[in-house]
């Protein structure tokens, strides 16, 4: 069954947006342990992350409201935006593997370790700082 890219979506990048919001520490973290848990259900534990259940108990988990997240899903609040989202990264930034991560100015396409991954934003951290 293939999966509607739109929910992937909500899961991978509202808590991006609320780390966005907050220099709390540990954010950065957090990020990671998300993306990491939506790969080990999907990957490990064989879960069908294409339905709306499954995303809003992974949601709950990392923290996000269920209802309101329950919501957004059904309603696709956030389809156009991440249909811009789409077109802005292959047509702008030339983006055409998955995944490819963009850390501050770097676009680094390909699977990542988490290592890899703390590094990047380590560096782009340390420049900003």
């Amino acid at each position: 069954m293939p999966i509607p890219s739109y929910q992937l979506y909500h899961l991978s990048h509202i808590p991006i947006l609320r780390l966005r919001a907050t220099s709390r520490p540990g954010s950065i973290t957090k990020l990671i342990n998300t993306n990491d848990r939506l790969l080990r259900v999907f990957f490990q534990q064989d879960q069908d992350i294409a339905q709306i259940d499954v995303l809003t108990k992974l949601a709950a988990e990392i923290g996000l409201e269920q209802k309101e997240f329950k919501q957004a899903l059904e309603i696709r609040r956030y389809k156009e935006a991440y249909q811009q989202a789409l077109r802005h990264a292959y047509v702008d930034l030339n983006i055409t593997s998955v995944p490819t991560f963009m850390i501050g100015k770097y676009i680094l396409p390909g699977l990542l370790s988490r290592e890899t991954l703390e590094q990047a934003i380590k560096a782009v951290d340390t420049n900003a700082a």
